[in-house]
């Protein structure tokens, strides 16, 4: 979903970095493009490893049934966006929350016009729609 979507907009997303915060072409990819891809593949790869029940040492009287420590989603995670780096600050924690199988509300900056018009199109497009709700507006909403 979120890998998709960032490879199928790439120069939509480079201009809206441009026109929100006039960061050239090389600057929005060292910034807001190549990290975040970077993130959610470092989260594909490890996703399971992070996943998989990590064993813990027990007492000797209770051993022959030992314990592990079991990684469970907790629900719902907030993501709110900030101006200066519009994707990067909400699709790399969104990234992580959904490795760890959480849904996400997201609150994009209302100071990134651009950008947060573009996530707000395209994240229902790529993701379930259980997974995301997206708020918009500005300091009361947040």
């Amino acid at each position: 979903g979120l890998l998709a979507m960032m490879n199928d907009n790439r120069e939509r997303i480079l201009q809206a970095m441009w026109n929100d915060l006039h960061h050239t072409r090389s600057e929005a990819l060292i910034t807001n493009f190549v990290p975040v891809v970077g993130e959610i593949n470092h989260a594909l790869a490890n996703v399971s490893t992070w996943m998989q029940p990590k064993s813990v040492s027990v007492p000797l009287l209770t051993k022959p049934n030992g314990c592990a420590v079991q990684y469970d989603p907790l629900g719902l995670i907030l993501v709110i966006g900030a101006a200066n780096y519009p994707f990067l600050l909400t699709i790399c924690p969104m990234a992580n929350a959904y490795a760890a199988g959480n849904a996400c509300v997201l609150k994009p900056s209302e100071m990134s016009l651009y950008s947060s018009q573009i996530l707000l199109e395209l994240l229902p497009k790529y993701l379930e729609p259980d997974a995301l709700s997206i708020v918009t507006g500005g300091v009361p909403q947040t």
